[in-house]
């Protein structure tokens, strides 16, 4: 097709953009299963109406959705760049500004009720902790180390009191690559994703995915600290009641990325991580 561009994605989706002069991006279904791939426009759609209203952020407008089966969707193009390239940039100058306004808009999400069934979400994330991790295998002493110490933490957490289920409506990925800042520095969120559990536990956790676990490394299959203004993001989430929960949803949000890491770095790095927020908690 003239004139279209396909993106390349860095993340773990699999899923392919095209951009489509002069001012569409389509986004292909990919591997996603018909129930959750009609999951995420609905969520798309709920979010632009959220942002008529609250006026805190704004959501590509959707321009047409075709099928299911193999299907795509277009969405209107954002110029502009994401918060993680932004922060970058900047280096984080203007970090506390948008720390305090992802915390105005972690509490706009977690305001709205949804419905969901707890006794379900908990086996889901308890599923996670067993699953996931069996996919990575130990090709030396100290990979062995570090699955040894994941082993020793998951039974002291399990061990504890359990995590508090919350449903609410959320993001379902709010890293700082689905973030944009655009021309006129204004906050866009895109590509919502429909998550077996809705709720505004897993929003702030996807925020420690970027700001405390140093998610672009992770995509390098390195493991290193996140920059130091980073830390204004971190704050926002520690010095919260969301602290506890956000951290036991970090790890599971990382454990439910391993089957998906494309090298054994890649796996590792998220394993480092994981061991990192248990012993955190």
């Amino acid at each position: 097709m003239a004139g279209v561009r396909q993106i390349s994605l860095i993340g773990f989706s699999g899923r392919r953009l095209e951009l489509i002069p002069p001012d569409t991006v389509r986004k292909y279904r990919g591997t996603a299963d018909r129930t959750r791939w009609k999951a995420d426009i609905q969520k798309h759609l709920k979010l632009i109406e959220l942002a008529k209203t609250t006026h805190l952020f704004k959501v590509p407008e959707l321009i047409e959705v075709v099928g299911f089966n193999g299907g795509y969707l277009d969405r209107r193009y954002v110029p502009g760049v994401t918060l993680e390239r932004h922060l970058e940039d900047t280096r984080g100058n203007d970090a506390i500004e948008w720390a305090d306004w992802l915390d105005q808009t972690l509490s706009v999400l977690g305001l709205t009720g949804e419905c969901g069934e707890e006794e379900a979400a908990r086996a889901y994330l308890d599923r996670l902790w067993t699953d996931r991790i069996s996919t990575i295998t130990p090709h030396s002493a100290s990979d062995r180390h570090w699955l040894d110490r994941y082993h020793q933490n998951l039974a002291f957490i399990r061990s504890g009191p359990k995590p508090k289920i919350s449903f609410s409506r959320c993001h379902g990925d709010l890293a700082f690559d689905n973030i944009l800042i655009d021309e006129d520095g204004e906050p866009w969120l895109i590509d919502p994703l429909a998550s077996p559990l809705e709720s505004c536990f897993w929003d702030a956790a996807k925020v420690l995915q970027s700001a405390y676990c140093n998610w672009r490394d992770i995509r390098r299959g390195v493991f290193r600290p996140a920059p130091a203004y980073m830390g204004a993001f971190t704050y926002v989430i520690f010095c919260s009641e969301r602290r506890r929960e956000a951290l036991y949803y970090l790890c599971c949000v990382l454990l439910r990325i391993i089957p998906y890491a494309q090298h054994h770095q890649q796996k590792m790095a998220l394993l480092k991580w994981i061991v990192t927020v248990q012993e955190q908690r």
